[in-house]
């Protein structure tokens, strides 16, 4: 009973240890200017911060009528400018 407790613990800390090598550097990289990192900064009174935003959306819809279907392609472009 006694070795098979201590598998145990031995197969979750492995697996613990493999989760932290395997996640380490996206999480270093974040903090280093990765693209998905978020938006953090310490606004001063006064202060403004202006950026703009451009999202662009495809997709097919699909229209239907009494006698036929026909795809239509859709794309979608979304400009926004932010303070």
């Amino acid at each position: 009973m006694f070795n098979k407790t201590r598998s145990v613990w031995i197969l979750t800390a492995t697996a613990f240890l493999a989760t932290m090598v395997v996640f380490a550097p996206a999480i270093q990289a974040a903090g280093r200017g990765n693209k998905w990192i978020a938006l953090r900064y310490r606004f001063e009174p006064g202060e403004r911060f202006e950026y703009a935003l451009t999202i662009t959306t495809s997709a097919t819809s699909i229209m239907s009528g009494p006698r036929s279907q026909q795809e239509v392609p859709v794309t979608i472009k979304t400009k926004m400018n932010l303070r």
